[in-house]
């Protein structure tokens, strides 16, 4: 059994859900799981980068997902939708640069993983101030 293609094959399935507005958040942190057991049976240090990249980007999605599905105002509903498109044009294509770049271009699979890591890192900026409004504006 090829693990390998496994993997580009889940990755593959993952970016074609996200292209059809599918998110399946556990699956993205299996993801993760995967890619760490991968490190452990290859010995492959870059699979615990893309491990950590899974796993951050499911963590934030989640509370990001939860909030965006509550009533906001305009200004911050434009904010996150335009976040939400964001999201559909580049996670599929960093998928699919992953499932390429697995076995064959570590630095490209790395690469991959930073710019997830990245958008991560905005959906977590964005979920912060978010709660802070919600949580004020339901306070008063």
């Amino acid at each position: 059994m090829d693990v390998g293609k496994n993997i580009k094959r889940i990755l593959s399935e993952q970016a074609e859900m996200l292209r059809k507005n599918q998110v399946n958040v556990q699956e993205l942190y299996n993801l993760g799981t995967i890619m760490l057991a991968m490190a452990y049976i290859t010995g492959e240090n870059y699979y615990y980068v893309l491990s950590n990249a899974f796993y951050t980007f499911s963590d934030t999605l989640t509370p990001f997902l939860k909030l965006v599905s509550m009533p906001l105002s305009i200004e911050f509903r434009q904010q996150t939708e335009r976040l939400l498109d964001e999201l559909k044009r580049k996670v599929p294509r960093i998928l699919d640069t992953i499932s390429e770049a697995i076995g064959t271009d570590k630095c490209k699979a790395m690469e991959a993983a930073a710019e997830l890591l990245m958008i991560s890192d905005r959906l977590n900026n964005v979920t912060e101030n978010l709660k802070n409004l919600v949580v004020i504006s339901t306070q008063e």
